[in-house]
Parts: structure tokens; sequence; C-alpha cells
């Protein structure tokens, strides 16, 4: 609750991709979806093609969120249909992951992997973070994985 009213009061003046991006997706992880639709809607309502490119990569986190992972791979793919943003190759990765496709995964996250400078200045604003980078690596080795039994004919369940 403590962290649900602190990041309502950052977000109340919020006015910049690198304000409202993150606290959508934290709001996400709070399951706070409206507040997270919201911002997407705001950030539609731009006329910067990156402004709306992150609007639809809210859009495929919520829909990852609701467990619907061809949807959250639609709306990652019109938002680089709108701008190649790092993090909308990042979440198209986990969306592939969530539904099933391990090589495709594997093809975005070995892309998130060379573009990996870009993240340092995920939003352009001049304020450096690795942040989004740090489960790169994990789940690049988690497609690896899938793929492999995905090939060998093993189940998942077997793990």
């Amino acid at each position: 609750a403590e962290a649900l009213a602190t990041l309502k009061d950052l977000t109340a003046n919020a006015g910049t991709n690198a304000e409202w991006v993150p606290a959508a997706l934290l709001y996400v992880k709070l399951g706070e979806l409206a507040e997270a639709r919201r911002i997407a809607d705001e950030l539609r309502k731009q006329l910067q093609p990156q402004s709306r490119a992150y609007a639809k990569v809210i859009d495929g986190v919520l829909a990852l969120h609701e467990k619907r992972a061809v949807d959250a791979v639609d709306a990652l793919k019109a938002a680089l249909g709108l701008a190649d943003l790092w993090l909308a190759r990042f979440m198209l990765g986990e969306a592939y992951l969530a539904a099933g496709y391990p090589a495709e995964a594997k093809s975005e996250f070995e892309a998130a992997v060379k573009r990996r400078g870009e993240v340092t200045a995920l939003f352009l604003d001049d304020m450096p973070t690795y942040r989004y980078y740090a489960p790169v690596p994990h789940l690049l080795a988690e497609s690896n994985a899938q793929l492999i039994r995905k090939l060998s004919g093993t189940s998942d369940q077997k793990k």
C-alpha cells in the first residue's frame, strides 16, 4: 500500500516517457492495471512515434500479465512498427517465451544482448540505467532450454 501511494505521488506530475513507462510497468506488477492502462492511453495521444510505441509496449505487458501471450505478441510487434525500441524487443522475447515459441524468444533476447548499449540510455533522458538488462541472460538461457526440449520432443512438464 505504501509503495502504491508513493508511486501515485510520483506519477501525479509525470510528463516524460522516462517517468510514465517505468511507472506503468510497476503498476502492472502491483496489480493496478487500470492505472497502467491510463498511462498507455496518455502515451497513445502523443504525436511522437516513440510515445505511441511505449503505449503498445504497456498494452503488451498488460496482455502478458493477463496470460494473453498472443495478444501481447501482437501489441509488441505493433510497437516495433512505430519505433524499434529495445524494451519492446525484450518484452516481445518474454511474450514469445510465454506463448511457447522459444526460437522466436531466443532471437529477440539475442537482439537485446547485441543492443545492450541502448539499455543504458533506455529513454534517452541522460539518466543511465542497466536494470532492465539484468534478466536478459537468464531469459536467453531459458529460451535455449525450451528450444532444446521442443526439438528433442521432451515435454516442459518433465523438467
